[in-house]
Formats: structure tokens, C-alpha cells, sequence
């Protein structure tokens, strides 16, 4: 259930930003101020269906939330309620890429033009699920690296600190919680002991993990129980898709890796990483913009200097490399799930912002 003012404004917004439509989008004055109009309440109830937006957690809008409790219960429309929420979410995001920053010992030059990516820029100011994620995920590394360089036994602040950025994102999107298991690169020096480590690793990691699961678990059971929907994967079958995978692990691992080898998948995502401006949509950066981008982003990471600072161990890479990869089989699991077609031979919807976290 939802402010029935609230429906009035999205059904009118699908009806202007139909399908088909190609951005760049325009629009004239009288047809904001006619967005601007809409109240926050009409004379009828509503209620929005589900769809594949509504597997995302809650926890991704927590600052947006709360704006837009606040701002109903002041009186505001949902035109500026929208707004409320974008710049509270621009806050937020921003907020925590610059403790990041602050905060890593090393890459900071590196970490600050990733964060500075055009799609990264335009998911940051967009009232968009990933806002949140990518923000706690250069957090939570930057508190990981910190730790591992760090000469002194950390501090119960430093351990609640690693703890509650890590649970947090954990929920914001569930791959992105393989992440915790950098904690693991910690060294042992800095704990008061070794029973201290692994009653901190455990106490960080578990709950965070089995926290998300469930939320997936009750989203099964509940919003996609017989949900079908179209995507450009095909027709969704969240249900039927996800006893296909259980049922059928070798056949779903030869269509992972068919998907990963015999498509464009990684080509064309890294380069979405710097030029899909649409999130999907194909409205991409011009190729000389793409290629300045991605200078910018060589030349960083050779001249930064905070990168000769500290050196990483074998055993850290290693980890790194096993989380990326292992987080990289997650999303494409998911996908698969709640993107592609049922049982289709190939995975669709990857794209490149995926990668960011």
C-alpha cells in the first residue's frame, strides 16, 4: 500500500516515459508543472504490484526512506518528495565515498576517479538502488585495508566499525557480501588473539549472511511465489527458474560458463564500466569521452602515489581475486533468477556497474 498520490504520479510518468522512448528525454514547463500538481493523496486507495525491482532490500533505501517519511508527513507532493529523496540519497552516497577516501591507507587517487566514474556520477544523484551499495562497498574496503596496514591491535571501535559497514551492505545486495570475506586478510597480529579473530571474523561475517539469505528466502516465499514477467532476457520465472538451477547445478555451470566464454558478456561490460550512461538502457558515452575516461583511469592508477605506500601480501590477492570471482557467480545466479528467460541457454542483464563494488 502506498500514498494513492504517489501511484497517480508513477502511472503518470510511465504514460510520458513510454516504451520505445530513446533518451535523451525532454520535456516542456507546463508538462512539469503539471508532474508538479499531482498530490500526495486522491480519493481512492493503491497498492503497487510486485516485480523484479521489488527482490532489492530494503536496507538500499534507508536514507530515502527516511526523507520521504519525513517529507509526507510535512505535506510535500510526490514531485519534490523525489527530489527530497535524490539529494538525500546524493548525501549519503557522497558522505561515504569521501570517509573512504579519508579513510584507505593506500589508492586513495585510484579510489576517488573510480568514484568519480560518469555512471557511478549519475547512479550517486539518481534515486537508484546501487547508490547505497557502491558507497558502504568502498567503505567497508577501505576499513579492511586499513586494518591490514595498521601496526597496532585494533580497537572494539575499529571492529563495530568493520562490522556494521559490512552487515549493512551485506543487505543492500546480497553478492556484494562475499566482500566480508576480505576480513579474512586481516592479519592475525591485529586481534588480541587468535580466539579474538575468529569470534570477530564469525560474529562479522555470520549474521550479515544469514541475515541476507533470509531476506531472499522470504522474497521467494512471498512476493515472487508465481510471479512472471517480461525482460529483454525473455519471460521471467523467478520460481520455476530458481528450482531449475537447484535441480540442475551441472546444467546451470556449463550455461554459466557458456555464458562467460562464448559471449560478449566481459568485453562488453568492462567497457559499460565507463560508457553505459543509460544503466542498460544503450544510451552510451561518445568514443573519444569513453577513451579519455579510461586514460584517466590508467594514468591514476600509474601515478598514484598513496599505491607505493604499503605493500599487499600473495595471501591477500589470492583473496581478493577468490571474492571477485566468487561475488561474479553470484550475480550471474541471480541473474539468471529473476533476469533471464526460463531455462534460457545464455544469462542476460549483466552489465558493467556490477563490477564496481
Amino acid at each position: 500500500p502506498i500514498p494513492s498520490g504517489i501511484f497517480v504520479f508513477i502511472q503518470a510518468a510511465q504514460d510520458f516515459f513510454h516504451a520505445g522512448l530513446t533518451p535523451p528525454f525532454h520535456y516542456s514547463w507546463n508538462e512539469w508543472h503539471a508532474m508538479a500538481r499531482v498530490p500526495i493523496e486522491s480519493c481512492f486507495p493503491a497498492s503497487l504490484q510486485p516485480s523484479y525491482m521489488t527482490v532489492h532490500n530494503p536496507f538500499n533505501y534507508l536514507p530515502q526512506a527516511i526523507a520521504f517519511r519525513l517529507g509526507t508527513e510535512t505535506g510535500l507532493t510526490p514531485l519534490p518528495l523525489l527530489y527530497l529523496a535524490r539529494l538525500v540519497a546524493l548525501a549519503a552516497g557522497i558522505g561515504l565515498t569521501y570517509a573512504a577516501i579519508r579513510i584507505i591507507p593506500t589508492h586513495k587517487y585510484l579510489l576517488c576517479m573510480i568514484a568519480l566514474l560518469p555512471v557511478i556520477t549519475v547512479t550517486r544523484s539518481a534515486l537508484n538502488a546501487d547508490t547505497l551499495a557502491e558507497g558502504l562497498a568502498f567503505l567497508f574496503i577501505a576499513l579492511v585495508l586499513r586494518a591490514i596496514q595498521s601496526t597496532q591491535t585494533l580497537r572494539t571501535r575499529d571492529l563495530i566499525a568493520l562490522a556494521i559497514t559490512g552487515f549493512v551492505m551485506a543487505q543492500c545486495k546480497t553478492p556484494y557480501g562475499f566482500l566480508l570475506l576480505m576480513l579474512f586478510a586481516i592479519p592475525v597480529e591485529r586481534f588480541a588473539g587468535k580466539c579474538a579473530r575468529w569470534a570477530t571474523l564469525t560474529l562479522a561475517i555470520l549474521p550479515a549472511l544469514l541475515c541476507s539469505l533470509a531476506w531472499m528466502i522470504a522474497i521467494k516465499q512471498s512476493t515472487f511465489v508465481d510471479l512472471q514477467y517480461h525482460t529483454w532476457g525473455g519471460d521471467a520465472y523467478p520460481q520455476m527458474q530458481a528450482l531449475f538451477v537447484l535441480q540442475h547445478p551441472f546444467d546451470f555451470l556449463l550455461i554459466l560458463l557458456k555464458t562467460i566464454f562464448t559471449t560478449s558478456l566481459i568485453p562488453t561490460s568492462m567497457l559499460g564500466i565507463v560508457r553505459d550512461m543509460g544503466l542498460g538502457s544503450g544510451f552510451y558515452l561518445s568514443i573519444p569521452i569513453t577513451f579519455a575516461v579510461i586514460y584517466g583511469i590508467i594514468a591514476t592508477a600509474i601515478g598514484d602515489t598513496t599505491a607505493c605506500e604499503a605493500h599487499y601480501g600473495t595471501n591477500v590477492k589470492r583473496l581478493s581475486a577468490a571474492t571477485f570471482i566468487i561475488a561474479f557467480a553470484a550475480i550471474l545466479t541471480l541473474l539468471y533468477i529473476h533476469w533471464s528467460g526460463l531455462q534460457a541457454s545464455i544469462i542476460s542483464g549483466f552489465q558493467g556497474r556490477y563490477f564496481y563494488p
